[in-house]
């Protein structure tokens, strides 16, 4: 597993969701260790669009504190700074939201 399906896989399963484990089933699919069988080795979400990332997020009853906690880091940050340091950085919304829901575990 890569960094970064390591990722997505501790966002889905941070955020409530299932990562499924890919096994070979009968008759050549691809199935989960959970047992659903798909045609598509990679059903998993990758998060690769921020908008993924933010859209599960808004969701949850800490986004007014992910907003303000997990990505202004002190100091509040201008529209334009929020979308050249989460936005345009490749996986680093992502990168934030698992270390704020890891932190909210603790």
């Amino acid at each position: 597993m890569t960094d970064r399906e390591q990722l997505c896989k501790w966002f889905t399963e941070l955020t409530g969701g299932h990562w499924h484990e890919w096994t070979m089933q009968r008759g050549g699919y691809n199935g989960c260790n959970c047992g659903v069988i798909f045609t598509d080795y990679n059903e998993n979400i990758d998060y690769t669009n921020p908008a993924d990332v933010l859209r599960v997020m808004m969701e949850r009853d800490d986004f007014d504190d992910f907003l303000i906690i997990g990505l202004q880091k002190n100091h509040w940050l201008e529209l334009e700074e929020f979308i050249e340091n989460y936005i345009i950085e490749p996986d680093a919304l992502l990168k934030a939201a698992v270390t704020f829901l890891k932190e909210e575990r603790k």
